[in-house]
């Protein structure tokens, strides 16, 4: 059965699944704490485990997605900047506006359905869609991980799912087969020390683009991904991109610290 989701925002989603699945399953694509409209009844259909597809909707049929109440509202945190303009996704102003690191304005709801919608289309980073001028250029300023979950409000649990997703992702666009995450988090988190220029670092690394698994073997911070088509430099130390880290790091932070 073919389905067209339609998204408080607006935005849609197609999708397609077997008429002899539940409704709940429906409801994992979606996000936590959501309803469906029924389209043609004046009813909201909540998941229930004996409650099949085939019979409570028709193939081709247009749903409308209801937030919960007590879900719907995402609140800004107090310590972050504020926008007056409009949001750029719902714009609306009846929410508080974050302001995102490149200066545009988003209510932390659109942000964070912005996000999946955006890791449901297999990205690997999340970049702000403002639209700039008539010929529909965007802003496209890459957000860092910690900006957009920190302005969409996300909990740990959220973050986690997140960063797993973005794995997958990258994994998928690499031609690598996804390994499994308690297998690469204990080859991390148990790996050897080494000192490199007299900090103590992990001896083992997964290269911050592809997640191929590093060890470092002598030479500098500096290193290059033998992954083929990868070929990211990053400071094996702090983990930043090799042409942000000035080399002069000390920080030797956790990787997958959420999985």
């Amino acid at each position: 059965m073919k389905f067209t989701l339609v998204f408080p925002d607006k935005k849609r989603k197609t999708i397609r699944l077997g008429e002899r699945l539940g409704v709940k399953t429906l409801l994992k694509h979606l996000p936590n704490g959501t309803t469906i409209k029924h389209p043609r009844r004046d009813t909201k259909v909540c998941g229930h485990k004996r409650r099949l597809l085939g019979k409570t909707f028709n193939d081709g049929d247009i749903l409308n997605i209801v937030y919960k109440d007590h879900t719907s509202v995402r609140r800004l945190r107090r310590d972050l900047p504020t926008s007056n303009e409009e949001c750029m996704i719902s714009l609306s102003k009846d929410s508080k506006r974050a302001k995102m690191p490149c200066g545009h304005a988003i209510t932390p709801r659109s942000l964070y359905d912005y996000c999946w919608s955006e890791l449901e289309n297999g990205r690997t980073e999340i970049k702000c869609p403002y639209v700039l001028n008539a010929k529909a250029e965007t802003c496209n300023s890459l957000w860092s991980f910690d900006a957009f979950t920190k302005f969409a409000n996300m909990n740990k649990k959220e973050k986690k799912t997140i960063e797993n997703k973005i794995f997958t992702n990258k994994m998928k666009i690499t031609n690598q087969k996804i390994p499994d995450v308690n297998t690469m988090i204990s080859l991390l988190h148990n790996s050897p020390k080494t000192v490199i220029y007299g900090i103590s670092c992990p001896l083992r690394r997964a290269c911050p683009r592809c997640y191929s698994i590093i060890e470092h073997t002598g030479g500098c911070r500096s290193m290059r991904c033998g992954y083929p088509g990868c070929g990211f430099v990053f400071c094996f130390r702090c983990l930043s991109q090799g042409a942000l880290c000035s080399y002069n790091c000390k920080t030797v932070p956790t990787q997958f610290a959420l999985l």
